[in-house]
């Protein structure tokens, strides 16, 4: 099976998967109940609707307003929607190392259309709050605006005579997988975010399961 991938600025690429069955994430689907009536009460005031992702991507401003209530009303991520399933995906013609392999995880559709509603609640409220200088995660800038920023401040400085640049720079290896959730909550909360979406964002983060497949062995 191949699929299609394809970045920002770059040419579409083919990813080719050895996959005799489809994973049952991908055939997973959530029934939503929409009431038929103003006031429902009972079971038959509902219409049993299957979310599947292509009725997300067609129909994605109307189930929003039915989405995000919910979400707020729960306060939690159900455990199917944050269970991954990693492929391993070569990065040579004949693989024999763990280290030709690229990790990549799959999660639920449903769990992709919850971040961006939340994602684009929670831009708002924060924005104020970030750092005039932080160039990731922003919308319209990326990492060539800090490599931008940066060389031009140093070669602004570098124009007086006698002046010398000292740049350090840092890397944290496994920053998100090392967040702590009691941190995180704080810097949310003193943010501005409500209770109602930190306590969805910290459950969101915490106990994701996942397992990996490769070829038809999971």
């Amino acid at each position: 099976m191949a699929l299609w991938g394809q970045e920002v600025g770059q040419r579409p690429k083919t990813i080719h998967l050895s996959l005799e069955r489809v994973p049952d994430l991908w055939k997973t689907s959530c029934v939503l109940p929409i009431p038929k009536t103003a006031h429902p009460r009972e079971p038959n005031h509902f219409r049993p609707v299957a979310l599947t992702s292509h009725l997300l991507k067609t129909m994605e401003r109307i189930m929003l307003n039915h989405l995000r209530p919910l979400l707020n009303s729960l306060e939690r991520v159900p455990d199917l929607w944050k269970t991954s399933c990693v492929l391993l995906i070569p990065k040579t013609a004949h693989p024999r190392e763990p280290n030709h392999f690229r990790p990549v995880a799959l999660t639920s559709h449903l769990m992709k259309t919850m971040e961006r509603i939340m994602l684009n609640h929670l831009r708002p409220l924060v924005s104020t709050k970030l750092d005039p200088q932080q160039f990731a995660y922003q919308p319209g800038i990326g990492v060539d605006d800090a490599v931008i920023y940066l060389q031009h401040r140093s070669l602004s400085h570098l124009e007086s005579s006698g002046s010398y640049v000292r740049v350090m720079f840092f890397d944290f290896s496994s920053a998100f997988d090392t967040i702590q959730p009691s941190l995180l909550r704080g810097k949310l909360e003193g943010a501005g975010v409500d209770h109602h979406l930190t306590a969805w964002i910290i459950n969101y983060l915490t106990s994701r399961p996942q397992y990996v497949r490769l070829h038809d062995c999971v």
